[in-house]
């Protein structure tokens, strides 16, 4: 079984990632048994999570997803945040023995661009996750910038697949807006002239710099058509990424990515 582990920003990340997964073949793993020995150690070990005792933090636990046809296993961690997600990595290897370490074959970085291309977002990315040390326990900023990871018993792979299409400035909303076109366009339409003709009052932390626009507007897409749900389960549950809808530009470029990792 090859291995591999994902960090995500956030929620909507892996819901999305999960989603694509879920049509290529993967398996979203429910039962602890069926999660690999190794992977299980990345199982919290008590409730509250943290010994400060706070009862609040919430995407703790990561997702598993397996391939048997394939022979790959994926575990999704969200990082709650792109500034963390070395300091994750890191945590997580220190769960496994270094036995359990033979059947990894990579890591894999998601993050948006934002306003950088790919390039630059990964040199923004170094630059934040190493701010204050050069190295963690596992591994040091120059075992990432050479893509290499040095566990001893073997090397492992980094990457980084950087939104919506590993090359350009953007973000995941750039694909999740793909998807509500094919199956909702014109809903969507009618929200985007919604949400446009909303007090600027109300949209006093909304600028080109971040994705707050783009998150109501498909805020009020998915809760028309899923009421009441979080945006992490109606983008699960959605039809907007499907096989119907793998060819359209950048979601094809996430399929194309996943199925040849």
């Amino acid at each position: 079984m090859k291995q591999y582990i994902f960090l995500v920003e956030g929620s909507h990340d892996l819901a999305v990632i999960g989603k694509v997964l879920s049509c290529i073949g993967y398996k979203e793993l429910k039962k602890k048994d069926e999660i690999s020995e190794n992977f299980r150690e990345l199982l919290p070990k008590k409730f509250p999570f943290r010994e400060e005792g706070d009862l609040d933090i919430f995407n703790i636990i990561p997702s598993f997803f397996k391939n048997k046809k394939e022979s790959k296993e994926i575990v999704i961690i969200v990082s709650r945040g792109e500034t963390n997600h070395f300091e994750k990595l890191d945590r997580a290897l220190d769960s496994f023995e270094r036995k359990d370490t033979e059947q990894l074959e990579k890591v894999i970085v998601f993050s948006d661009g934002d306003t950088l291309e790919a390039d630059e977002k990964i040199k923004e990315l170094l630059r934040n996750n190493f701010a204050e040390r050069e190295e963690f326990e596992n591994f040091s900023r120059k075992d990432i910038e050479n893509r290499k990871i040095d566990l001893m018993i073997k090397k492992i792979d980094v990457e980084f697949y950087i939104f919506p299409d590993n090359r350009n400035a953007g973000r995941l909303e750039e694909l999740i807006y793909e998807g509500i076109n094919k199956y909702d366009s014109q809903l969507l339409e009618k929200t985007k002239i919604f949400v446009n003709s909303i007090d600027d009052k109300y949209k006093t932390k909304w600028d080109n710099k971040n994705s707050q626009k783009d998150k109501t507007t498909i805020g009020v897409v998915g809760n028309i058509l899923s009421p009441c749900n979080s945006a992490s389960v109606f983008l699960k549950n959605s039809k907007w990424f499907s096989k119907d809808s793998k060819n359209e530009k950048y979601i094809k470029q996430l399929y194309d990515y996943l199925i040849n990792i």
